[in-house]
């Protein structure tokens, strides 16, 4: 089985209806969720920077985080119940921190962008992202 992992910068547009790049992100997501023999695979970081970035275009920004994870929930849950979809952490935290420290050094990755990058590296996977600093690392960017 094909698994890719997704980034925040494909997630935070496709959930954003409004967001500039949604229409280019949902053919895109589309295909791989569509798609039987494709794993997504997403972190728990990814959906951490989502949640995150989501608040700050929503309409209860002055409200306590609370409000907003509610409606968070309803999204999210939504969303993940496609059966191609799963959701990871880390299986082996030093090794993680390893790899994501040598993808740092080696490919100046952000230390965010340096644990994706050890995420897709722990699981095999491509990795789905409008980043384009991954475009410079040794993992296979799925189109």
């Amino acid at each position: 089985m094909r698994k890719v992992y997704v980034d925040s910068s494909i997630l935070i547009p496709l959930l954003f209806e409004n967001h500039e790049e949604h229409p280019d992100v949902e053919i895109i997501f589309k295909g791989f969720a569509n798609d039987s023999t494709i794993l997504i695979l997403i972190s728990t970081l990814t959906i951490d920077e989502v949640w995150h970035i989501l608040r700050s275009y929503s309409d209860v920004l002055d409200k306590p985080y609370g409000v907003f994870s509610e409606k968070f929930r309803i999204t999210i849950i939504n969303f993940l119940n496609n059966p191609n979809i799963k959701i990871i952490d880390t299986v082996d935290g030093v090794a993680s921190l390893k790899i994501a420290l040598e993808g740092s050094i080696k490919f100046n990755l952000k230390p965010r962008d340096s644990f994706h990058y050890a995420y897709a590296k722990l699981w095999n996977a491509e990795i789905v992202a409008k980043d384009r600093d991954f475009m410079y690392t040794d993992l296979t960017v799925a189109s």
